[in-house]
């Protein structure tokens, strides 16, 4: 096993023993979700009343304990109904209620005794490592549910452990949901987000943005009332334009048709601000224009000075030949995964969170009927949720953003110009 994966399966096996740790102290907790990334491990957890500082100390004592202990963890693989009534038996009703319901899914779960989580598999490791717990910070919600995200630090020396605390104290840590209240931008009302006026401005300037770069890739723009065309739309649309090679683009406040899989109120919101881009070509045409679209939206997240990694989504019943040739013609380095919530195949570029989250920022995908003989359509979504987005970019550009309080334009620069310049040019990506 490599340092990478020997230190990131540290963390997995750290993330679920916190998770452990803080509902066994207080038996009522909810586990939202208990992850590891390339920087932390982390545990969001719902508790029954707000979370005090002082009980920290106690999940930390608790979470010791586990540890001196090295209690074995199970990983077993089941499908959602089996998997909801493991987790319900566990007292993990949050996580059982949020399961996904396709029939031919696996799920993987760790187990240890009477406590289980979904997680990918922990493995067993005796590589030497050291951890220190950062703290705990209020974060998003779920429902009326508010969570508080649980953090710790954990490397195979002692130097690194000593230069991420500097790090950690140098940049304080506050979750995306909270700075975005605190500082005025956006706020979120049973699962609703508003766009106050500190943030209105900033949406106005995406949007200025998003239209000068869809208007100079040859996109009309429309207005659906966040209807968004679809490709059966897109044949009266063509008829009455007069334009079978259509590129059709909006933006507008929608709703999520699939409720089951969101999280957070700001980064994952029921309704909200999105962009829904639409080319319709020949149909032998289409791996030229998956190849371009890529193209296209492979610049944004280097516009907007972001990391970035390609993941190729193959959904249960979708096609993903085109897409994988469009990715492999441009030599981009990509993920494969299995998505279950998706009815299409897609190409998702996407950015990560201080933490190391990641987030899709831009979509391409393919309609699979063809209601339009003998074309097809070729969807993109430049920048995904615009709420996570706005807050990524706080959370990254924090002081120039909310102190300076600069514009997106005077943050990023020319957009425009920066794509002519850059016409090929991908993001610094990563795997």
């Amino acid at each position: 096993m490599d340092s990478n994966n020997s230190i990131l399966s540290i963390r997995r096996r750290l993330s679920f023993l916190l998770a452990k740790a803080a509902c066994e102290v207080f038996p009522d907790a909810q586990t939202v979700e208990a992850q590891a990334t390339d920087k932390v491990f982390y545990a969001d957890i719902c508790f029954t009343q707000k979370f005090d500082k002082i009980y920290l100390p106690l999940i930390q004592e608790r979470f010791v304990n586990l540890l001196k202990n090295d209690i074995p963890i199970e990983h077993r693989e089941m499908v959602p109904a089996s998997a909801r009534g493991v987790l319900k038996k566990a007292g993990q009703n949050l996580q059982a209620r949020r399961l996904p319901s396709h029939p031919q899914l696996l799920l993987g779960l760790s187990i240890h005794e009477d406590f289980a989580l979904i997680s990918p598999q922990i493995e067993e490791n005796t590589d030497r490592f050291f951890w220190e717990l950062l703290g705990a910070y209020e974060g998003g919600t779920v429902g009326e549910l508010v969570v508080t995200r649980l953090i710790g630090i954990a490397h195979e020396d002692l130097a690194s452990i000593k230069s991420s605390k500097k790090f950690w104290a140098r940049q304080p840590y506050i979750p995306i949901e909270k700075l975005v209240t605190e500082e005025k931008f956006l706020m979120s009302i049973e699962q609703l987000p508003v766009w106050l006026p500190k943030g209105e401005r900033l949406r106005r300037d995406l949007q200025e943005m998003w239209e000068k770069l869809l208007l100079n890739a040859g996109f009309q723009i429309v207005s659906t009332g966040g209807q968004f065309i679809f490709e059966e739309d897109a044949k009266v649309i063509a008829s009455l334009i007069d334009d079978n090679n259509l590129c059709l683009a909006e933006s507008a406040f929608c709703s999520e048709e699939n409720e089951e899989f969101q999280r957070e109120g700001i980064l994952t919101p029921l309704r909200g601000w999105r962009d829904w881009n639409m080319r319709i070509c020949p149909k032998e045409k289409v791996r030229e224009s998956c190849i371009s679209s890529l193209q296209f939206i492979l610049q944004i997240p280097r516009m907007l000075s972001f990391n970035a990694r390609v993941i190729l989504c193959t959904s249960l019943s979708g096609e993903t030949k085109d897409l994988r040739a469009a990715a492999d013609a441009l030599g981009v380095d990509y993920c494969c995964e299995i998505e279950t919530d998706s009815k299409q195949s897609s190409i998702k570029v996407q950015i990560s969170d201080r933490i190391g989250r990641w987030w899709t920022l831009s979509t391409l995908w393919i309609e699979k009927k063809h209601p339009m003989q003998g074309r097809r359509a070729i969807f993109t979504s430049c920048f995904g949720k615009w709420e996570r987005l706005i807050g990524l970019l706080l959370e990254k550009c924090e002081s120039k953003l909310i102190k300076e309080e600069l514009s997106l334009e005077q943050l990023i620069g020319n957009c425009e110009l920066h794509m002519e310049q850059n016409p090929c040019l991908g993001p610094r990506l990563q795997r």
